[in-house]
C-alpha cells in the first residue's frame, strides 16, 4: 500500500481508515509526502499514522518500497 500524505490527509477519514485497516493487517506500507516543499507538510501525523515514517516522494524511494516487495 503506498498512502500519499498531505495538508488535507487529517481531515480524509477515509484515507486514515484505509491506512489504519492496512497497518493493523502488515499490509506492507511506503507512506510519501505529497509536496516537495517541507512547508507544505504535517507537522504532526494524524493518530492512525503517528508511529510511520513517511518519506521524500522519489523514484528512488517507490523502486526500493516495490522491489522490496518481491
Amino acid at each position: 500500500m503506498i498512502g500519499v500524505i498531505t495538508l488535507n490527509t487529517p481531515k480524509a477519514d477515509g484515507q486514515l481508515w484505509e491506512l489504519d485497516c492496512g497497518i493493523k493487517e502488515g499490509v506492507p506500507l511506503l507512506l510519501i509526502h505529497g509536496y516537495p516543499n517541507p512547508a507544505r507538510r504535517l507537522a504532526v501525523l494524524p493518530y492512525e499514522i503517528r508511529n510511520q515514517r513517511v518519506v521524500e516522494w522519489t523514484e528512488q524511494n517507490i523502486l526500493r518500497f516495490l522491489n522490496s516487495l518481491a
